[in-house]
């Protein structure tokens, strides 16, 4: 991802990491900014909350090895809930 720092307005990959490492926000923002420059596609699943696409797409084929989308799917159904009480 490294390579995309330019999609984020900043000059350098030290400069990309740097700015993620302020906050969560910033990881977002550089997230964002990926996703509607480098991976639109990416856009639909995450509307749909399919969440096996959206980790093929973001980590490719091998994403099942990692539990990805079942990572992603546990991870915002916990807040859901958070947000819900």
């Amino acid at each position: 991802m490294g390579s995309y720092y330019s999609h984020g307005g900043y000059a350098n990959p030290t400069e990309l990491e740097e700015a993620t490492h302020l906050c969560e926000l910033q990881q977002f923002v550089y997230f964002k900014n990926f996703l509607s420059k480098v991976s639109p596609k990416i856009i639909k699943p995450m509307r749909e909350k399919n969440w096996a696409m959206i980790a093929e797409i973001y980590n490719g084929p091998g994403y099942r090895d990692g539990a990805y989308d079942v990572k992603m799917r546990d991870t915002y159904n916990k807040y859901i809930a958070l947000k819900n009480k």
